[in-house]
């Protein structure tokens, strides 16, 4: 009981001889949420701020100045070239963050292939600004140049015309904080594919355009080889895309189109017949706009519209009833691919027909529409009267169907697989290091010193995580350059001559490139010369090859004797060639896709054999097969081993001297689906059969197949086809 009270006597004592202390609030963090770019050419900047106290105030100091009482968002104007660092700190209940944000970034002077460059100013006039954009483009064309431009809105008269070969590739495009192309005046505001040259080369990525009449403009002839990604597109009261003339190998791919009285327009004369081949529209959203697609053409070829959504698509203007989509024309090999369409005032797919002009031999007499094929989807009305034959709907859904002729055939059996592509490219990194130029490349310097200094640029890239960044001109070396892992090679532009393109010539009787690694990506080049394009004898997987040209006379593009996984190829243009593709026999090829493959004049197209698994065709565009090597023989495509859940989707053949457009010969077990497509469309007296399919035990079904000339040859009886008699089989 002592002790006890004894305790408690100290602790008494010791709490009256106690300072009271209380804890210091929490210090307020600070953020910057709005900053300028890293690199920029403006000499103003604007920071916006927040904390995590809501009663705290703010300091900021610039550089080395001291710290001052400031607001968000903070400005500043006037600034010199050279690196800047913004810091600011809150304080709130008298306490300051001890840890201020800061951002660094660095001005620099514009080049001249930049608007700035050349007298961009917000305070000019849009017609000023106008002149300074086409001058920037004009400087960028003649010295092989993209078109250089930062996250702003430039605001112009519009009537800008691109030249073939300068691509035009903003930052982003969110249309209040990307680069934003904004027109002030009702005039057209890019126009492109102005020359009668059958070979252009566009690319418009990460953009906004807005306001004007026309976002986009071409004719008479219209582009080929054109593309347009990552764009948001507003024109109220105009066009998005506005080209007479046709089109041939155009990709759209994730598309937003708002507020417009059109989208897409393809339209005709009566003076001039208009194409509109070979184009692929990838996930394209419409939406508050009076139409999604009005194409007016002669003739359609593979068109193929792959997760197209529409929604509130209704009346605007003088027009009182609208349509999501409208084909006009000779339509072969169109398909539909997924989408869906939501509150569309008329049809949200219309067929229809035209009238060829006055100048062709037909002149007057309605066009053909057919061979239209729809695999899934979730549509509104579907208008089908203008069609000529049967319209599949795979798996496809409607509240409306109009269909006089009755023909709509759904169907829901043995299917192909949705089409896959590589996603595009994100904005590279530009790295001075990661060039052949930085190694000792040199236009004089023999091809053994290039090669050397292609192979350093591409040691130096897969090493750091960043591309190798070509230009705008020829390169020439003597392969073969071995590509190791992980390494992303980007020119200016796969399309066009030596003016437009970004060529890479090998001067030896080698193969260009031997891909030596996985995770490899080639985008934006042509390959010209040599033995082979890209030699690919490692086991490698995810390999991708984007927007390029293959001219590698006589001799193979691709090469394969290994096994490889996760290959994708897409928007290719190959030409004068043995054979594009090709794989041994003791090959194998898995999970891989072929997109909008362009394949010309060359002796045959595709030459797989070996095993082959998931693999997926879309868009297989061969034309003038074997033309310059009469006795060739053989087939466009030719297939040989055990070929499992193979897809083919689209794509067409003409004019070719083939004996077989497809020639299949499978081992049992192999499982093929075509779904759409019109192959063998020319009278050639060479041709057989469009396709020929040799392989007991195995299963090949024809979807909607368009094949007016030539049957299929099928001496097994392995092939399905539906709608029944849609093709003509022999045995």
């Amino acid at each position: 009981m002592r002790r006890t009270a004894l305790a408690l006597l100290g602790l008494l004592v010791a709490l009256a001889g106690a300072t009271p202390s209380f804890a210091k609030p929490n210090a307020p963090d600070t953020t910057i949420t709005a900053s300028p770019q890293a690199k920029t050419y403006s000499t103003a900047a604007t920071f916006s701020f927040t904390a995590t106290s809501p009663s705290a105030t703010f300091a900021c100091t610039l550089d080395s100045n001291n710290y001052s009482a400031c607001t968000s968002p903070k400005t500043y104007a006037g600034l010199g070239l050279g690196s800047h660092t913004f810091r600011v700190r809150a304080t709130a209940n008298n306490v300051t963050d001890p840890s201020a944000a800061t951002y660094s970034w660095t001005i620099t002077a514009p080049p001249p292939n930049s608007p700035e460059g050349q007298g961009y100013s917000d305070a000019s006039t849009p017609q000023a600004n106008s002149q300074a954009i086409q001058s920037a483009v004009n400087y960028a064309a003649a010295n092989n140049l993209r078109l250089d431009l930062s996250a702003r809105t430039y605001t112009y008269a519009g009537n800008i015309t691109i030249p073939s070969g300068v691509e035009v590739v903003g930052v982003s495009s969110d249309p209040a904080t990307g680069t934003v192309l904004s027109n002030a005046a009702q005039t057209p505001g890019l126009t492109i594919g102005t020359s009668t040259s059958s070979i252009d080369g566009y690319r418009f990525q990460h953009l906004a355009i807005k306001g004007g009449t026309v976002g986009f403009q071409a004719g008479p002839e219209g582009p080929t080889f054109a593309l347009f990604s990552d764009l948001y597109v507003s024109v109220p009261g105009g066009e998005g895309w506005k080209f007479a003339g046709g089109t041939e190998q155009l990709l759209f791919e994730n598309i937003t189109c708002v507020q417009t009285t059109t989208c897409v327009h393809g339209w005709l004369t009566d003076t001039h017949q208009s194409r509109w081949d070979k184009t692929t529209f990838r996930n394209f959203s419409a939406s508050n706009d009076t139409n999604v697609f009005i194409i007016e053409a002669n003739i359609q070829t593979d068109l193929r519209f792959e997760n197209v959504t529409m929604s509130n698509i209704g009346v605007v203007g003088a027009d009182i009833v609208t349509n999501g989509g409208l084909f006009a024309g000779e339509g072969r090999s169109i398909m539909v691919i997924g989408g869906s369409s939501s509150q569309v005032a008329g049809a949200a797919w219309k067929i229809d027909r035209a009238v060829w002009p006055s100048n062709t031999p037909f002149a007057g007499q309605p066009t053909y529409t057919g061979w239209i094929t729809f695999k899934g989807g979730s549509w509104g009305k579907l208008d089908l009267t203008g069609a000529d034959s049967n319209v599949l709907l795979d798996r496809t859904s409607y509240t409306a169907l109009i269909d006089p002729n009755q023909r709509a055939v759904a169907y829901n059996g043995t299917t192909t697989a949705f089409p896959t592509a590589p996603a595009p490219l994100p904005i590279p990194v530009v790295d001075a290091k990661a060039t052949p130029e930085a190694y000792g490349y040199s236009d004089t310097a023999s091809g053994s010193t290039n090669a050397a200094a292609f192979s350093q640029a591409f040691s130096y890239a897969g090493s750091r995580g960043v591309p190798v960044t070509l230009k705008r001109k020829r390169y020439t070396y003597a392969g073969p350059i071995a590509v190791p892992a992980g390494v992303t090679v980007v020119g200016a532009n796969g399309f066009g001559d030596h003016a437009q393109a970004t060529e890479l010539i090998n001067t030896a009787a080698t193969p260009h490139f031997t891909i030596a690694g996985s995770n490899i990506r080639f985008e934006d080049v042509e390959l010209l010369q040599g033995t082979t394009g890209f030699r690919i004898a490692a086991n490698v997987n995810n390999l991708t090859f984007a927007h390029l040209s293959l001219r590698v006379w006589d001799s193979p593009g691709w090469d394969v004797t290994s096994t490889v996984s996760g290959l994708h190829i897409e928007d290719v243009s190959c030409g004068g060639m043995s054979v594009c593709f090709r794989t041994a026999a003791s090959s194998s090829l898995s999970s891989s896709d072929f997109t909008d493959i362009y394949a010309v004049n060359a002796a045959q197209v595709l030459d797989l054999r070996g095993t082959q698994t998931d693999l997926t065709f879309a868009g297989m565009r061969m034309h003038n097969t074997c033309r310059l090597n009469p006795t060739c023989g053989g087939a466009d495509a030719y297939f040989s081993g055990l070929i499992t859940r193979m897809s083919v989707i689209g794509g067409y053949s003409e004019t070719g001297t083939d004996a077989y457009t497809w020639e299949l010969h499978l081992s049992p077990g192999s499982s093929i689906v075509f779904e759409g497509g019109a192959w063998g469309t020319s009278l050639d007296a060479a041709t057989q059969a469009s396709i020929a399919v040799f392989g007991a035990g195995s299963s090949v079904t024809l979807l909607n197949v368009y094949s007016p000339h030539f049957p299929v040859y099928d001496p097994d009886a392995v092939t399905q086809i539906f709608p029944a008699g849609s093709t003509a089989v022999t045995h």
